[in-house]
């Protein structure tokens, strides 16, 4: 998409982003976020995950940007250079952490005799969910439960797809720790990392 619209180019619309202007930052949202979830299509550890990282390469941008640094001239590829780079630390993020999910997995398909640890798993979740702040809840039920797109999940909570996608990261990251510290996550964790350990024959 060109870089001036209405005769307003993407330069002018960086300053005054800068200086202070939000409005500015939706304006260069709209005119961008397709072509970054594009670009997020391609280089993401999973193409479902595009918008959320073209959402998050919109919020580090944004942020640099009102911190009074960013780009002075060619705002996309800035932009391009961030969604490439948010999807590299997805990776690492992926490599390094294991999802909820992940954990799930792991106790079901290499700990099945699980049950007779003494805790229900769903329990567990549930619990941690419950123990998560309001917004966390909000934005992993509309997310996960309801299966919204990042920006139907945005609409709901009145936010920005940018915050939407900063809270739904944050709200994943809680809710694994919160479940490895109830009673059955950290049995359930240690019986899996032994596992791992244990000698084949």
């Amino acid at each position: 998409m060109s870089e001036d619209v209405d005769g307003v180019s993407d330069v002018d619309l960086v300053d005054a982003l800068r200086a202070g202007d939000t409005d500015a930052g939706g304006v260069l949202y709209n005119r961008h976020f397709q072509m970054a979830v594009r670009l997020a299509r391609r280089t993401a550890p999973h193409p479902d995950e595009a918008e959320e990282i073209a959402s998050e390469a919109f919020s580090r941008v944004f942020t640099v940007i009102r911190n009074g640094g960013g780009p002075t001239e060619a705002f996309s590829l800035y932009l391009r250079s961030a969604v490439r780079n948010t999807s590299i630390s997805q990776l690492r993020y992926r490599a390094r952490i294991k999802t909820l999910d992940d954990i799930e997995k792991v106790v079901v398909d290499h700990i099945p005799d699980h049950a007779d640890d003494g805790h229900d798993i769903d329990s567990d979740l549930s619990a941690a969910f419950d123990s998560l702040p309001e917004r966390y809840r909000r934005v992993l039920h509309a997310r996960v439960l309801e299966g919204k797109s990042n920006r139907e999940s945005a609409h709901d909570l009145d936010i920005l797809p940018t915050t939407e996608a900063m809270v739904y990261m944050r709200a994943r990251r809680a809710l694994k720790k919160s479940y490895l510290e109830t009673d059955g996550g950290r049995i359930r964790a240690a019986l899996a990392a032994l596992r791992k350990r244990r000698p084949t024959h």
